[in-house]
C-alpha cells in the first residue's frame, strides 16, 4: 500500500470527507443511513471499512446493536480498533 495512504494527512483528509457535504464519502453515508432508518436495521456490516470513520458516524446516529468494519489493511483495521474501542466495549460492535 503507499504510504500516503498511512499517513495522518489522509487519515485526516478522509474524515473531513464525511463531514463535506459536496463529497462521495457524505453521498454514501446519506445513501446508507436512509437505507438503516427506511428498513430499522440495528446491525450494519461495513466491508471494506477503511479506517473505521463511516461506522463510527452511522453508530452514533443509528443507535445500533452492533456494526462491523472489516478491511485487509492492517494498518486501517489497527486504526479503528484503537480510536474506536468505545463501541467494542459498551457491546455495540466492533470498528
Amino acid at each position: 500500500m503507499n504510504d500516503y495512504f498511512q499517513s495522518d494527512k489522509y487519515l485526516k483528509y478522509l474524515q473531513n470527507q464525511y463531514s463535506d457535504k459536496n463529497s462521495k464519502e457524505y453521498e454514501r453515508y446519506l445513501l446508507i443511513n436512509k437505507l438503516i432508518k427506511s428498513k430499522n436495521y440495528k446491525s450494519v456490516l461495513d466491508a471494506g471499512s477503511g479506517p473505521g470513520f463511516l461506522c463510527d458516524i452511522l453508530n452514533k446516529k443509528n443507535n445500533l446493536k452492533q456494526i462491523v468494519g472489516i478491511d485487509y489493511s492492517n494498518y486501517y483495521t489497527d486504526f479503528a480498533k484503537k480510536n474506536f474501542q468505545s463501541y467494542r466495549e459498551r457491546g455495540g460492535g466492533e470498528a
